[in-house]
């Protein structure tokens, strides 16, 4: 499987080794082999910066670093992969040793912050944590408005594991284990679901109906999936389809009656795919223009998603990636990260899809045409300005 990365380099987030903008032409990494540095398995964009986790458990980073985002220790940027390594944690004695152990098995980008979580459910945060949204008090001695390095995240009682971490703009969303979700950071917008716009500098938990199975994070809003296939929503009213009022507390979609496979939020629209042929944005279904789709992704203004017979439907107000394969985020402002095999393909944007952002309840897309896609689509985030690349 390849990697590539390419858009905008100036922050150095195409891991080029330059600031230079990079064509999907010259978009592949190829370091990442099993004979450089490792084959990647998961993978994540914020918005200047890039994190990838390869088969044995190295973590690389690359891009904007000024707010320790990259966790490589330093506020710098760097334009190549940079080798980031998990902090030393304290043991019951209170000495040092280095963390070891678990595989990860999960990464996630906010606009300047970062979390990786293990399978036995332990995550690290690092980067911005002007918001608290790294998980810990600003109250306490040893806060760090800029966490240099992966700290263990322990804001959560330690029998509580995590099974998947969220990042929004500026706040966090934690999935666990025992089907509860919690939130901390900012929450101008309420999007930290307690019924206010009261920031959480440690995380409060969200109460919804029933056990969660997925979450996920737009720049300013949240979706999350419960076990029995219903979908809530909270936090900026635009993202959920609501131009009136934003969300202070979880809110259900009302949904359609097939069963619900993955949500993706973007900075103002949100993303349903069910198990037919159908799939929703903002409010949003693509019919059978995007066969049998397989998951979706949403930009700050684009929406795509791929499909069963290596076909990928994209719509938007930019021009994205004319390859991919296997797995695709959408992230950063104009950027994308692509894992899997060069594929060559095309696509169509449609403007079309941004006019229909204020819908409140699902409505039906017709979609573009393409060639080359098979996997998952996953989403980004997040500000507003050129920040833009792409890691596929």
């Amino acid at each position: 499987m390849d990697l590539l990365c390419w858009g905008n380099g100036e922050l150095g987030q195409t891991g080029c080794g330059g600031t230079q903008d990079i064509s999907p032409e010259e978009a592949h990494l190829e370091k990442f082999t099993m004979a450089k540095l490792g084959k990647v398995k998961v993978l994540a964009c914020g918005s200047s910066h890039s994190i990838v986790v390869t088969v044995d458990n190295r973590i690389f980073a690359w891009g904007d670093g000024t707010s320790g985002q990259l966790g490589c220790g330093e506020r710098t940027i760097k334009d190549r992969p940079t080798e980031v390594r998990l902090a030393k944690e304290l043991n019951v004695t209170g000495e040092d040793v280095p963390a070891v152990g678990a595989s990860i098995v999960g990464v996630a980008c906010g606009s300047r912050h970062s979390f990786l979580w293990t399978e036995t459910g332990q995550a690290y945060s690092f980067g911005n944590n002007f918001y608290a949204q790294l998980g810990y008090d600003f109250q306490r001695a040893d806060f760090k408005e800029h966490q240099l390095a992966p700290r263990l995240f322990r804001s959560l009682p330690s029998s509580l594991k995590t099974s998947q971490v969220a990042c929004g703009e500026r706040h966090t969303l934690f999935a666990l284990e025992d089907g509860r979700v919690a939130a901390c950071g900012h929450n101008d917008c309420g999007q930290i679901g307690c019924g206010s716009t009261e920031n959480a500098p440690v995380p409060r938990f969200v109460e919804l109906a029933g056990p969660v199975s997925k979450v996920t994070c737009g720049a300013n809003h949240n979706l999350a999936l419960t076990g029995d296939g219903r979908l809530h929503q909270w936090g900026c009213g635009r993202a959920c389809g609501n131009v009136e009022r934003n969300l202070f507390l979880p809110e259900e979609v009302t949904a359609p009656s097939s069963p619900l496979r993955d949500v993706a939020g973007g900075r103002w629209h949100s993303l349903l795919l069910t198990a037919s042929r159908s799939s929703t944005s903002g409010g949003v279904v693509a019919p059978s223009a995007c066969p049998l789709s397989l998951s979706l992704s949403g930009g700050p203004v684009l929406s795509a998603a791929l499909s069963q017979d290596r076909g990928w439907c994209v719509g938007g107000s930019c021009p994205i990636a004319e390859r991919l394969n296997k797995v695709l985020r959408l992230s950063g402002w104009w950027g994308c990260l692509l894992l899997g095999d060069w594929a060559r393909g095309t696509a169509r944007t449609r403007r079309g899809w941004d006019s229909r952002l204020g819908s409140s309840a699902p409505q039906l897309l017709s979609a573009g045409d393409a060639a080359a896609g098979r996997g998952q689509l996953q989403c980004g985030c997040h500000r507003q300005k050129r920040e833009e690349h792409r890691v596929l």
